[in-house]
């Protein structure tokens, strides 16, 4: 008999979820619910950013805290429904990702951090002024220890100002970089889509 389908985040990570997101929706900044006590102030949900898919999912991703955010109300109420019912949207301000894409590197538009990235390790890091990502990038490469000159380095910065670009818009990678940055980035693209 095989292992049973995971079917949601434990009660410990909920908590650790409702900590980090500080008991607010991450979209509209409504509280929910109250972090430490976890009693619920209105319905709100914990949201799969990468779905679960149709009777669970084996894959300790899906569960984990980069893919799972606060939302105030249900799948067809309120933020959550809101998102459920503009996918396209959901998916441009990382409240929605596809099931191949890694939380981690794809950026959420929050109400309290604007842009932010979620890290397993540290919750929130906000873009703040860092609108490439390149703190980020450095951040998640040393703690999955891939070399800076190397192929893996290149795909996740590539993967990293993709969301960014997705999440802001082309111009707001655009605004600062030279003509030797703006190669850069082109050249990190270019190869993402030749991987």
């Amino acid at each position: 008999m095989g292992a049973a389908h995971m079917t949601g985040p434990t009660k410990n990570t909920r908590r650790e979820i409702a900590i980090r997101d500080d008991g607010t929706c991450v979209k509209c900044g409504v509280t929910v619910v109250d972090p430490i006590t976890m009693t619920p102030y209105r319905q709100y949900s914990i949201q799969h950013r990468a779905a679960r898919g149709m009777g669970g999912s084996r894959n300790p991703k899906i569960n984990a805290a980069p893919n799972l955010i606060l939302l105030c109300g249900t799948g067809t109420t309120d933020c959550h429904g809101d998102v459920e019912q503009h996918r396209e949207q959901g998916r441009r301000h990382g409240y929605a990702i596809a099931s191949h894409e890694d939380p981690e590197l794809v950026p959420v538009l929050n109400w309290t951090h604007g842009a932010a990235f979620l890290s397993a390790s540290s919750g929130w890091w906000p873009v703040g002024t860092d609108y490439r990502g390149t703190d980020y990038l450095e951040h998640i490469a040393a703690e999955r220890g891939v070399p800076v000159d190397s192929a893996e380095y290149l795909r996740l910065a590539s993967v990293i100002l993709d969301g960014l670009q997705r999440l802001n818009g082309p111009a707001a990678l655009e605004r600062d970089l030279d003509a030797d940055e703006a190669e850069v980035v082109e050249n990190a693209w270019d190869r993402e889509w030749e991987l």
